[in-house]
């Protein structure tokens, strides 16, 4: 089986069934898909993963993704997860429809809204930050990479 990304379709669906109890609505809908989807939902979960302002470099100027980093010749675990965990999130409709419409709000500077005697503040920055990352587990996961820090040797 081809790797899209960092996963496989196979370590994809193990990563789930070892997390998600066998009745929950999101395994049961990612276990319902056929490879095919499956193989869209993560492609289009590590694109957006790629597009996140990682410090550092890709450890080699040729390669596809953002990871490994250098100087690093490995993918950390926490990138694969975060890919699962957003493609998962990606093939449920409803959550994944929620989230395109916040980061549409974001990328138009909308700051807030509120509803009654509809009231709009926009900021005068367009942030395009976390665009097609939709699980809050993903970002949790990536979170710690994205802060960057310092080595110390």
């Amino acid at each position: 089986m081809s790797t899209v990304g960092y996963v496989t379709i196979t370590e994809a669906s193990e990563y789930i069934a070892a997390r998600y109890t066998s009745d929950d609505p999101k395994r049961l809908a990612w276990e319902a898909l056929e490879d095919t989807n499956k193989e869209v939902y993560l492609l289009r979960s590590v694109e957006a993963i790629n597009g996140l302002p990682f410090p550092g470099r890709p450890t080699l100027p040729t390669q596809q993704y953002a990871f490994p980093r250098w100087p690093s010749s490995v993918v950390p675990d926490a990138v694969k997860a975060a890919q699962i965990e957003n493609a998962l999130s990606l093939s449920d409709t409803t959550e994944s429809a929620e989230a395109d419409e916040y980061a549409l709000m974001r990328l138009y500077g909308i700051e807030s809204v509120t509803i009654g005697h509809y009231s709009e503040r926009l900021s005068n920055k367009v942030d395009t930050r976390g665009i097609g990352i939709t699980s809050g587990r993903a970002m949790q996961l990536l979170q710690p990479l994205l802060r960057g820090g310092y080595r110390i040797g």
